[in-house]
């Protein structure tokens, strides 16, 4: 897996190079050799219920329809009604993050999906694992609620069909169903391209830290398995 963080400006440009506005950054991600400095995990839950879901996250190699390599794989059964699935990832100073600055988001995804299209499911279609991405200020990571007895998260996503300040609706519906009809067992992965600006301007903190955020927000109760193939995403500073 490489990681290529592109710093570009008018006077740094070079051939293969986006020129970008000053003070933005562009990074990108490809799990060929890892998991890239990438964290997986799952919230949305009911305490106690979190092997129910049969989660499992990490860099495996694609099955032969999406080709060669490696992707990071994220599985959840969301036996929970309303299970989020997600990887993060800590961007810093050393990234070009300027302490305090307020950016926009602009994220470039390719992931493959075998979630069928237009098919019945158990709860709601698969068109219910809706797909979000965004970012936030503070680390996202499950929170359990005692009084609720429920494992949430830190930061708000809003909820399956709705985005929230850290995670909006990839593609305005956060449809991550791949095209298939067959519905049926052995569904094919099917790799999709998607171009995302997050609904919300990011803050970084005061040391210039800010998290990515991407993941599937599920009223589906089924399976819901997606190999993340690359992630490149451009933050551009959003002025005051």
């Amino acid at each position: 897996m490489r990681l290529a963080c592109l710093l570009c400006s008018l006077a740094l440009a070079v051939a293969g190079c986006d020129v970008l506005p000053d003070g933005a950054v562009k990074i990108s991600f490809d799990f060929d050799a890892g998991t890239n400095g990438w964290r997986s995990d799952v919230s949305d839950y009911p305490e106690g219920s979190l092997d129910t879901l049969e989660f499992e996250a990490g860099a495996r190699d694609l099955p032969s329809e999406l080709g060669d390599g490696r992707g990071y794989y994220l599985k959840t059964m969301n036996r929970a009604d309303d299970a989020f699935m997600f990887l993060t990832r800590r961007l810093t100073a050393a990234d070009g993050i300027s302490p305090g600055e307020s950016y926009q988001l602009t994220y470039v995804l390719r992931v493959g999906s075998n979630l069928p299209s237009g098919c019945a499911g158990i709860g709601g279609a698969p068109e219910s694992s809706y797909f979000k991405a965004g970012a936030a200020t503070i680390e996202p990571a499950p929170l359990l609620d005692d009084a609720q007895q429920y494992v949430g998260l830190t930061v708000d996503k809003g909820n399956q069909s709705t985005g929230g300040p850290a995670a909006s609706l990839v593609g305005g519906d956060g449809d991550v169903t791949n095209g298939d009809t067959t519905c049926g067992d052995d569904v094919p992965y099917v790799a999709l391209d998607f171009t995302h600006t997050h609904t919300t301007d990011v803050v970084a903190d005061n040391t210039g830290n800010l998290w990515l955020l991407v993941g599937t927000d599920s009223g589906y109760e089924g399976l819901t398995a997606l190999y993340f193939l690359s992630i490149e995403v451009t933050l551009t500073p959003a002025g005051p």
